[in-house]
């Protein structure tokens, strides 16, 4: 609340007009339940509703906090609704990215700073990139601590957005059925692999342009949620289905090597060992 003066000056600043008028206290808006929450640090949150991407900045000390919307529809008319959201601090922006994904226009990339959204969004689409414009998930990639990509999953299939020059790259030598369908879940290894949750209940681990699978036969369940931890080891929630255990459970489960795992100098044999050999 409060009272605000505009004035015009001239007259080696003598001021000549003035314009008062009164400010209000905000007034929140139901912006819908969230369908996704991306934790970037201490500080930044970003949120996606049905139809608005939201920015929150908290300043660690007492409950001063920044927030604002952006509408859906500033990244296309056809958005449908909020599927996933993702978020990162840019050093070269010196601003929080927030990247909506949408179930008709693609994905908007909006920069913020302490909470406030500026400027109008990078959109992608299938006009400029994207394999459709359905996405479903997103997932980061992350090494060493950076962020390097971010895997897109949609109707279209599974694809990578480099973030460093915004520009896509397709995931090679993956089964046809898996490369071209919508995924269920998505989750990013330490190592820069990606395992990847099918409609078909199989989890996939790509890495390097090769992959290994796991189906419900080999007593994985069919996955709904997929989610690494600290130590990456990969866990998975949902249906257990085939297995015959019971019908929802979570799993913690290890893999096969992959060949980029193996080496052979002379008579000794070597292997990358990240802790996936534990099953449980």
């Amino acid at each position: 609340g409060g009272t605000l003066a505009l004035s015009e000056q001239s007259n080696n600043g003598q001021t000549l007009t003035e314009d008062f008028f009164t400010v209000e206290k905000a007034q929140f808006a139901n912006l819908g339940t969230p369908r996704a929450m991306k934790v970037v640090d201490a500080n930044a949150n970003f949120y996606v509703t049905k139809d608005f991407l939201i920015s929150h900045y908290h300043f660690g000390c007492g409950n001063m906090s920044r927030g604002s919307r952006l509408p859906l529809s500033a990244i296309g008319i056809n958005y449908n609704s909020g599927t996933d959201v993702e978020g990162y601090y840019s050093s070269t922006q010196n601003k929080y990215v927030g990247i909506a994904a949408t179930a008709g226009a693609g994905i908007g990339l909006a920069t913020s700073s302490i909470g406030i959204f500026s400027g109008t969004p990078t959109v992608y689409t299938q006009a400029n990139g994207l394999l459709s414009n359905g996405i479903s998930v997103l997932e980061p990639q992350v090494r060493n601590g950076s962020l390097i990509g971010l895997w897109i999953g949609g109707s279209g299939g599974i694809q990578k957005l480099d973030t460093s020059d915004n520009t896509f790259s397709a995931l090679k030598n993956l089964p046809e059925s898996v490369r071209t369908s919508r995924p269920g879940s998505l989750a990013s290894l330490s190592d820069g692999s990606l395992a990847i949750g099918t409609k078909s209940g199989s989890v996939i681990r790509y890495h390097a342009n090769y992959y290994t699978t796991l189906t419900p036969k080999d007593g994985v369940i069919r996955c709904g949620t997929l989610a690494v931890d600290q130590h990456d080891n990969i866990w998975c929630a949902g249906d257990r289905g085939e297995t015959n255990q019971s019908p929802m459970g979570l799993t913690k489960f290890g893999e096969p090597f992959l060949p980029t795992d193996v080496s052979t100098s002379g008579n000794t044999l070597s292997w990358n060992y990240r802790g996936h050999l534990d099953s449980h």
